[in-house]
C-alpha cells in the first residue's frame, strides 16, 4: 500500500506545499492529497508518485520553466496545471497518467506536455489548453481528451512514437490537429474542427489508421499522408476542408465509407506516385474537383459518389480503375489528361456540363457499362491522340454533340447507343479514327453521324435513324437516316483534297491529294522534289547503291491557317508508303509537351513524347517557342532542344521530324544548335493563300456540304479577304472555314421562322447570312453592275 500524506493551506499536520511533501515523504510508492487552493511552485517528481485533487479545485502554477517535471510512475488526478511561459509536463522515462485534468501551457514556445523517449503517456478525460502535446518517441494514449486551441500542433507524435487517440475533440490549433513523423497513430471517435493546418498530417513513413471520426473547417487537408506513408481510414467524415485526403510521396492509402463534403478545392487528391484504395466513398459540393488523381498515382475505386465541382473526377497522369461510378452535376464530369490510362465499369453520369473529356496528349480511356445521361454541351469529347474504347455504353439528351473526336483522336466503340441529343450524334473532325460496331446512333438533331474527309472510319453492323450504317459510310447521317451536311476539311482549317471515301484500308494517293489542294504551288513543288529524293535513295538502295545523305526532317514555316498541318501527314504517308516509316501517321506536340515544370524533368519528358513518335512523323507545332526565353527556368525549352538533336541522331531511321512556326522565329529556333541546321536540311515556306484562293476554299468546303453561295455572297467574300490582303493580318483558310460554318449558322437562324422550308431554302446561302450587316438592295446593284464587263 501506498504511503498517504496531505498538503492543505490550512489543515493541521498537512505539509503547506506539494514540494514540501515531496521531500518529506522519501517513501516509494507515494500518494498526495491535495486541498483546495492555488498551489505556485514547480515541481520535481521521482519513483512512484499519485497526486490527487480533495474537497474542491486545486492549482499547480508555474510562472516560468516547467510545472512539473517527472519521472517513474506518476498519476495527477483532478488537477488543474498552469505554466505562463514553459512547460507544463515534461516526462522522461517511466509512465505518466492525467486523469481529469487541465493542462494550461499558456507561453509562447511552451508546451501542455512534453514526454521523451522509454516514456509511456495516458490522459483521459482531460484538458490541454493552448500549449502543444509533444510525444517523442513515446507510447501514448489519449482517451475523451480535448486539446483546445495549441500554438502550433494540437499534439506531434515523432521518432517512432504510437499514439491511440479515442472520443474527444481537437479544436482551433494554431498547425495540424495531429502530426505524426515516423510514428503511428490510431484515431477513432473524435472530432476535429478548425485547424490551422491539415487535421491530420502523417509523413515520414508513419502508420495512421481513423476510423469514425469527423473533421470540420481545416483551412488545408482534412488528412494528409506523405513520404511513403500508409493509411487506413474508414467511416469518416470530412466536411470543409481545402482538401479532403491527400496522398503523395508514394504513399498508400485505404479509403472505406468516407464522406468528404464541400471541400475548397478537391475531396481526394493522389499525387506523386501515391496509391489509393477507396470504396463507399462520397465527394459532396467540392468546388474544384471530386477526385483528382495525378503525378503517376494510382487509383483503384469502388462504389463512388461524386456530387457537383468544376471537374468530378480529373485523371490527369497514372493508373485509375473505377468501378460503380455515379457523378452528377460537375461541369465536366470526367475528364483524362494526357498521361492517363483510366478504365471506368458500370458508370453514371448525370446533369454535367460535359460528360467526359479528354482535351489533350495520348489519353487512354476504357468505358464500360458506362452512360452519360443530358450533359449541357458534348457527351464525350476527344481531342489531340486520345483513345477511347467504349463497350455497352450510351449517351443520351445531350446539349451538343454526343460523342465528339477531334485532332488525331481514336475511337473503339461496341454497342454503343447515341441517342436525342441536339447536335450531332457521332462527329469526327481532324483525322480522328472510329470504329462503331453493333451501335445505334438514333434522334440526334444535327445528324447521327458526321464525319469529316480526313478521318478514317470503320462501321460494322450499326444503325443510324434506323438504318443500317455502310461500312466505310463518310460525311454525315441524318435523325431520320438521310445525308445530312458536314462541313469543315479538318481541325486545323486547312483545306483538303476532294470528298472521298477513306477506310482503314484505302487512304488514298497522298500525291494526289497534295496536288489538288487549293493553292501552295511553291510547297507542292518542294514536297514533290523532297519526295522524289527519297523515292530515288530507295531505288538506289534496293539495288545495293550507295545513298546520298538525306535528311527527312522539314522545316515549315509562315503564316498560321495555310495547310502546313494537311501536308505534314500527306507528307507522312507518303513515307510510308514508301517504306521509309512504318506508319506515317502525325504525333503532334507542342512547348508543353516537351518541357517540364522543374529541374530534371523536360530531358524524360522529351525522350517520351519523340519515343512515342516511332514509325511516324512528330510534328512540333510553333516550335519556335523552345527557343523563346520566359523568365525562371527558360533553359528547359534549350534542355528540350539539345535532347530532341541527340534524340534524331539516335532514332534517324525511325522518326521524322517537321517543325513548324512563323518564317522569323523559325530561324532563331534554328540557331539555338549548331546540330538543327544540319539535321533540317530543308524549309518549306507556306505561303499566304491570295483573295481568289481564300474564297475558293469556301466553295469548296460549302459544296462538300451540300450548300450553294449565292453570286452576291461570292462578291462579298472576295471583297473582304481582297481586305484583308491589304491589312495587317491576311485571310487563312482558318478564317475561310469559319466563315462558312458562321454563314451555316446564320441561315439556320433565318430559317428557324420557317415552318417547311424547301430544298433550295435549305441549301442556298445568301448575303443575309454573311457573319456582318446584309447590304442594301441598292449596294447590291451597284456592286454588280461595277462587276459586269463593258
Amino acid at each position: 500500500m501506498p504511503a498517504t500524506v496531505h498538503v492543505s493551506r490550512s489543515k493541521r499536520g498537512a505539509y503547506r506545499s506539494i514540494g514540501a511533501a515531496l521531500e518529506g515523504a522519501r517513501n516509494r510508492p507515494l500518494s498526495v492529497l491535495i486541498e483546495t487552493g492555488t498551489y505556485q511552485e514547480a515541481l520535481t517528481v521521482a519513483g512512484d508518485v499519485e497526486f490527487e485533487a480533495v474537497g474542491g479545485p486545486v492549482s499547480i502554477v508555474a510562472a516560468e520553466g516547467t510545472t512539473a517535471t517527472c519521472s517513474g510512475t506518476v498519476v495527477f488526478r483532478g488537477l488543474s496545471l498552469t505554466n505562463y511561459a514553459g512547460t507544463v509536463l515534461h516526462c522522461h522515462g517511466g509512465s505518466l497518467t492525467v486523469e481529469n485534468c487541465e493542462l494550461r501551457g499558456l507561453g509562447k514556445t511552451g508546451a501542455s506536455l512534453r514526454a521523451e523517449h522509454g516514456t509511456g503517456v495516458t490522459m483521459r478525460a482531460s484538458t490541454a489548453r493552448s500549449g502543444p502535446v509533444y510525444l517523442t518517441g513515446v507510447s501514448g494514449v489519449l482517451k475523451d481528451c480535448e486539446l483546445l486551441a495549441s500554438r502550433t500542433n494540437g499534439v506531434w507524435v515523432k521518432e517512432g512514437g504510437s499514439l491511440r487517440i479515442s472520443g474527444g475533440a481537437i479544436t482551433d490549433p494554431s498547425g495540424h490537429g495531429v502530426r505524426a513523423d515516423s510514428a503511428t497513430v490510431r484515431i477513432s471517435g473524435c472530432t476535429l474542427t478548425g485547424t490551422g493546418s491539415a487535421a491530420v498530417a502523417v509523413s515520414d513513413d508513419s502508420r495512421l489508421t481513423m476510423t469514425d471520426t469527423v473533421v470540420r473547417d481545416a483551412h488545408k487537408s482534412g488528412v494528409d499522408v506523405m513520404q511513403q506513408s500508409r493509411a487506413e481510414i474508414g467511416g469518416c467524415t470530412i466536411e470543409r476542408c481545402e482538401r479532403g485526403v491527400w496522398a503523395t510521396d508514394g504513399s498508400t492509402v485505404e479509403l472505406s465509407r468516407v464522406t468528404v463534403a464541400d471541400a475548397r478545392v478537391s475531396a481526394l487528391t493522389v499525387n506523386t506516385r501515391s496509391r489509393v484504395e477507396a470504396t463507399d466513398c462520397e465527394s459532396r459540393g467540392a468546388v474544384r474537383y471530386g477526385l483528382y488523381l495525378g503525378g503517376g498515382g494510382v487509383l483503384t475505386a469502388r462504389h463512388l459518389l461524386i456530387q457537383g465541382g468544376e471537374i468530378g473526377l480529373w485523371l490527369e497522369e497514372g493508373r485509375g480503375e473505377v468501378t460503380g461510378l455515379r457523378l452528377s452535376g460537375a461541369d465536366v464530369g470526367v475528364r483524362v489528361g494526357q498521361a492517363m490510362s483510366a478504365r471506368i465499369t458500370d458508370g453514371l453520369l448525370t446533369g454535367c456540363g460535359q460528360g467526359v473529356d479528354a482535351p489533350k496528349g495520348r489519353a487512354l480511356l476504357e468505358l464500360t457499362g458506362t452512360t452519360v445521361e443530358g450533359p449541357r454541351r458534348e457527351g464525350v469529347a476527344l481531342a489531340g491522340d486520345a483513345r477511347l474504347t467504349a463497350r455497352n455504353c450510351e449517351v443520351t439528351g445531350a446539349g451538343g454533340t454526343g460523342v465528339l473526336l477531334s485532332g488525331s483522336a481514336r475511337l473503339d466503340a461496341a454497342e454503343l447507343t447515341v441517342r436525342d441529343g441536339a447536335a450531332a450524334g457521332v462527329r469526327g473532325t481532324g483525322t480522328a479514327r472510329l470504329t462503331l460496331r453493333d451501335s445505334v446512333l438514333t434522334g440526334n438533331a444535327g445528324g447521327d453521324l458526321a464525319v469529316e474527309d480526313d478521318c478514317v472510319q470503320e462501321v460494322i453492323g450499326s444503325t443510324a435513324g434506323g438504318r443500317p450504317l455502310l461500312p466505310g459510310a463518310a460525311g454525315a447521317v441524318g435523325a431520320a437516316g438521310r445525308p445530312a451536311a458536314a462541313a469543315g476539311s479538318g481541325d486545323t482549317g486547312e483545306p483538303g483534297g476532294p470528298a472521298r471515301t477513306a477506310g482503314p484500308g484505302d487512304p488514298g494517293d497522298p500525291m494526289a491529294e497534295l496536288a489538288e489542294l487549293i493553292g501552295l504551288a511553291p510547297v507542292k513543288r518542294q514536297v514533290r522534289t523532297q519526295v522524289n529524293i527519297i523515292r530515288l535513295a530507295e531505288r538506289r538502295r534496293a539495288v545495293g547503291l550507295p545513298t546520298p545523305p538525306l535528311s527527312r526532317h522539314l522545316v515549315f514555316s509562315g503564316p498560321p491557317g495555310t495547310g502546313k498541318t494537311t501536308v505534314a501527314r500527306l507528307y507522312g504517308r507518303v513515307l510510308a508508303s514508301l517504306g521509309v516509316l512504318a506508319d506515317g501517321a502525325v504525333h503532334e506536340v507542342v512547348r508543353s509537351d516537351l518541357v517540364g515544370k522543374y529541374l530534371g524533368h523536360t530531358g524524360p519528358k522529351t525522350r517520351e513524347a519523340f519515343l512515342a513518335a516511332r514509325g511516324r512523323v512528330l510534328f512540333i507545332d510553333e516550335a519556335y517557342a523552345l527557343a523563346r526565353t520566359f523568365g525562371a527556368n527558360s533553359d528547359f525549352g534549350q534542355e528540350a532542344i539539345d535532347e530532341l538533336v541527340k534524340l534524331m541522331e539516335d532514332h534517324r531511321d525511325d522518326v521524322v521530324v517537321i517543325v513548324a512556326g512563323y518564317t522569323a522565329e523559325m530561324g532563331q529556333f534554328l540557331a539555338a544548335n549548331p546540330g538543327l541546321s544540319s539535321r533540317f536540311s530543308r524549309t518549306i515556306e507556306f505561303p499566304p493563300y491570295s483573295p481568289a484562293e481564300l474564297l475558293r476554299i469556301v466553295e469548296l468546303t460549302a459544296s462538300r456540304a451540300r450548300y450553294v453561295l449565292d453570286d452576291a455572297v461570292r462578291r462579298h467574300l472576295l471583297a473582304y479577304f481582297e481586305r484583308q490582303a491589304g491589312g495587317d493580318a491576311p485571310g487563312n483558310a482558318r478564317d475561310a472555314r469559319n466563315l462558312f460554318e458562321s454563314m451555316m449558322e446564320n441561315q439556320a437562324e433565318r430559317l428557324s421562322a420557317v415552318g417547311a422550308p424547301t430544298l433550295d431554302e435549305l441549301t442556298h446561302l445568301d448575303p443575309a447570312d454573311l457573319p456582318w450587316p446584309p447590304p442594301s438592295r441598292q449596294q447590291e446593284q451597284e456592286e454588280q453592275r461595277e462587276s459586269e464587263p463593258g
